[in-house]
């Protein structure tokens, strides 16, 4: 069970993918599949990329 749940992980890729890394260092939360906090982190995006 746990091979076939990490070869559909690595087999399928979303279109977009964003990831927490300070608290999701194996990056297993795609944080681009949750509309509300996507949208907001999307719009910050520039401004950390700056910073």
């Amino acid at each position: 069970m746990h091979a076939k749940f990490l070869l559909d992980r690595y087999s399928y890729r979303p279109p977009e993918e964003l990831f927490n890394l300070n608290n999701d260092r194996v990056s297993f939360k795609n944080l681009a599949a949750n509309t509300a906090s996507y949208k907001n982190s999307k719009k910050c995006l520039p401004y950390w990329i700056k910073n």
